[in-house]
């Protein structure tokens, strides 16, 4: 049994679960992050059924942006509270659980393949 995690338009490169609530993060090559909420059980849905009615668009650009900033990192707090990812575009983007941005860092000179969260 599985379950169907359908929404993004281009390849996945990381996922990450949260470590508090049954949330997963992916991160993709359409410029989008998605936090899904996965109910609790054997397999969260039905088998075969899709869970995309179940996430959130985390948008890695603007409407006069191009599209090509992949995600290509993601990294949760300890809490579970804030979501960290990163792009090829340079920026590294906080998020809260919900979806919505807390912060940008601005400071790196090209992409960023890896971040993670200081665990104190």
């Amino acid at each position: 049994d599985c379950t169907i995690l359908q929404g993004h338009k281009s390849e996945v490169f990381m996922c990450a679960w949260n470590p508090k609530n049954f949330l997963l993060a992916s991160g993709s090559g359409d410029s989008t992050a998605r936090i899904w909420t996965i109910p609790e059980g054997k397999c969260g849905v039905k088998p075969g059924q899709l869970a995309s009615k179940n996430s959130i668009t985390l948008w890695h650009y603007t409407s006069n942006q191009e599209k090509s900033k992949d995600v290509t990192t993601l990294d949760w707090n300890s809490q579970g509270t804030l979501l960290a990812t990163g792009s090829y575009d340079g920026l590294a983007r906080i998020w809260n659980c919900k979806g919505n941005p807390k912060n940008t860092l601005k400071k790196h000179k090209g992409p960023i393949f890896s971040l993670k969260w200081n665990k104190t």
